[in-house]
């Protein structure tokens, strides 16, 4: 996308922020599972979905959770891997982080 364009923001943000039927509600949805585990993996290099988006996420999640319902991690991708937004799947850890994720929560 060319982020730097004056009509951007106008074009292709705001439909996204002011109509509910394009609304990423994914806190709400994953809110009502609590008994599925969690793993979200965000690159903060992703100018896409800023991490801070990812991290706005998993509180939002933590948050909605009790004691004893399945747990959250967020695992972070540092700038200097350059996965942004959709080069996680060439992360050298990538098999064995959701394998070891998988194992832990059956």
């Amino acid at each position: 996308m060319v982020r730097w364009l004056p009509y951007f923001e106008d074009t292709f943000v705001s439909p996204f922020r002011s109509c509910p039927e394009h609304e990423f509600k994914s806190d709400s949805h994953l809110a009502q599972a609590p008994s599925l585990p969690i793993l979200i993996l965000h690159a903060k290099d992703d100018i896409i979905v800023p991490f801070y988006v990812g991290e706005k996420l998993y509180d939002a999640v933590v948050a909605s959770r009790r004691s004893g319902d399945a747990p959250i991690t967020l695992h972070s991708y540092p700038k200097e891997d350059r996965l942004g937004h959709k080069y996680i799947c060439n992360a050298h850890d990538l098999s064995e982080l959701v394998g070891d994720f998988v194992k832990r929560h059956r």
